[in-house]
């Protein structure tokens, strides 16, 4: 079990992420405000840029990371579980940063007018949005988290 402090806003879907994959390693996460402290993560990189609360996640612990998919791998138990079940968390997390994302956001920001809008473009990731949601919802059927 990893215990330590997240840093990062609770509403943020990367936050989220993380908070799931301790759930799933039982790991003790304290949530620490939005901010990660500069003297611990001097990179001013993303996703760890202090003064940003959209570029968090951090974790402070037994080990000091930033990105939500690194966090989330360490508080999910890889380094003490078997290959493959490190391969199967990995695996989708990558798929929703890879696939899942890009395709939620080309339908999203045209309809909000944070981009321009293409009808037959907005309508292709929104056919493409529902056919991964549904196999997102098929894997869930049988399991609680993936």
């Amino acid at each position: 079990m990893v215990k330590g402090k997240l840093y990062g806003n609770k509403d943020n879907f990367r936050t989220q992420k993380v908070l799931i994959a301790a759930k799933l390693g039982e790991s003790e996460l304290q949530l620490a405000g939005d901010h990660p402290p500069a003297d611990k993560f001097p990179l001013g990189v993303v996703p760890v840029m202090a003064g940003n609360p959209q570029r968090t996640p951090a974790f402070e612990g037994d080990v000091n990371l930033f990105g939500a998919e690194s966090i989330a791998i360490h508080v999910a138990g890889c380094a003490n579980a078997c290959a493959k079940k490190c391969a199967e968390i990995v695996q989708w997390l990558q798929w929703a940063e890879g696939s899942l994302l890009p395709t939620v956001l080309g339908y999203v920001l045209p309809s909000v007018s944070a981009a321009n809008l293409d009808k037959k473009v907005v309508d292709a990731y929104k056919a493409e949005l529902l056919t991964q949601l549904q196999h997102l919802d098929d894997a869930l059927l049988t399991r609680t988290y993936l």
